[in-house]
């Protein structure tokens, strides 16, 4: 069998009995609709010196890549977080494919401004967290991590995965007087060798608690002379 498009011979296939498939996905790789001839021509199982052929013209097939959409999860409610508590989650994020099965490779977290200087470790898990496919500790508001030596398996159903964030502990956080950090979380890019579409938002805040307490002040003091 052999298939042409465009006067170009996209593939040619010998094979005994019924030709069940021809496959030209790594010839066809665009968004479109292509008319395509299609030649089919072998002998004849009663007689083998007789031959067959046989010629189908304007064939028409649509193409449309395959492709990973990124969009919001159920994100978690809202925590609060001392220096050297554990891990908190901050966001969780979908993917999905239109069709067939893919898998992304890396991925980058963007954090609230600033707020990466109160965070030891960024996480991303599976949904019920006992997976972790990567992490890595941020030197500022992008983090990039990659998914090794597991990427982020994609299907056709809509999977769920989350992003985790954990305090500094007390000695590695900054000194005095210290600061409140009010942690957002969200995928800002993924890497794939399928296409990716979508986003994701910001899902919860997670509230780190590093301030110093306030000075102590004096009350009202009234001077006298009792005895008690």
């Amino acid at each position: 069998a052999t298939i042409w498009t465009n006067a170009t011979t996209l593939t040619t296939t010998f094979q005994s009995g019924t030709l069940a498939a021809a496959d030209i996905s790594s010839q066809i790789t665009a968004t479109g609709t292509y008319a395509i001839r299609l030649h089919v021509s072998g002998k004849t199982a009663n007689n083998s010196s007789a031959g067959t052929a046989a010629w189908w013209d304007n064939v028409i097939v649509d193409v449309t890549p395959k492709v990973i959409t990124l969009a919001d999860g159920a994100d978690p409610a809202a925590s609060s977080r001392c220096p050297g508590d554990p891990a908190a989650l901050a966001d969780s994020f979908t993917l999905q494919t239109n069709t067939g099965t893919a898998t992304v490779t890396a991925g980058t977290v963007t954090l609230a401004a600033g707020t990466w200087s109160g965070i030891s470790l960024v996480e991303v898990t599976n949904d019920a967290e006992s997976t972790v496919y990567g992490s890595a500790t941020p030197a500022g508001d992008t983090v990039s991590i990659n998914f090794s030596p597991t990427a982020l398996p994609v299907a056709t159903t809509s999977t769920q995965f989350r992003i985790r964030v954990t305090p500094k502990s007390h000695l590695a956080m900054p000194a005095p007087p210290g600061a409140t950090y009010p942690v957002t979380a969200k995928i800002t890019s993924l890497t794939s060798t399928t296409q990716v579409t979508g986003t994701d938002n910001a899902g919860t805040t997670v509230t780190i608690d590093n301030a110093s307490p306030s000075n102590a002040a004096w009350g009202t003091n009234v001077a006298g002379n009792s005895t008690v």
